[in-house]
């Protein structure tokens, strides 16, 4: 895997180049973005062999999810080419891109507080409101949550967003999960 990075409020650059023995598939030439005066990726030229894994990695801010929107067509570079099997598909909608991207929404209903959203599944199969918050309870506890329960989704962070000890399709097992991270409510 190669890796492509980015430092503190820099775009994300490439690490190195596409082995010129590999068939390149995805190439970016030049390609750059802004809002307004902020230039969010400046001069970007990326070749990804076919085969090959990337993976861009940065601070906040610093690109990542734009250049993937670029990629996807999602979002028009400002300048620039983003060459598909040799193709120029800068201009083409996403529906016309052999491209696929999967966004990070965590499917959470704006209208419910974290409890709630959390318990939501619980409540559809008819458990008893006592184990839906002793469960709830558990799982907030699980993922270092405890107190933010009665918060309104968008006053948790991302990163609370995403916390899962194991996804909302797991919340009805009995017995306690093993900790590890993922989305709270995914």
């Amino acid at each position: 895997m190669r890796q492509t990075v980015a430092g503190p409020a820099q775009a994300p650059r490439a690490t190195e180049p596409a082995s010129p023995e590999v068939e390149v598939e995805l190439e970016l030439a030049g390609v750059r973005h802004g809002f307004g005066e902020l230039k969010v990726i400046d001069r970007l030229d990326l070749r990804v062999g076919r085969g090959e894994t990337v993976a861009v990695v940065g601070p906040s801010g610093c690109g990542k999810t734009t250049l993937l929107r670029i990629v996807g067509g999602f979002t028009p570079a400002t300048s620039g080419q983003v060459i598909l099997d040799g193709e120029d598909i800068g201009h083409l909608p996403p529906n016309m891109r052999n491209t696929k991207m999967v966004f990070q929404s965590y499917a959470l209903f704006p209208h419910m507080n974290v409890r709630k959203n959390i318990g939501f599944g619980l409540k559809l199969q008819k458990w008893p409101k006592e184990k839906i918050d002793d469960r709830v309870d558990d799982l907030l506890s699980l993922v270092q949550m405890e107190g933010l329960g009665d918060r309104t989704i968008d006053r948790i962070s991302g990163g609370q967003q995403q916390r899962d000890p194991d996804r909302r399709g797991d919340q009805t097992r009995d017995s306690r999960p093993a900790r590890r991270r993922g989305a709270l409510f995914g």
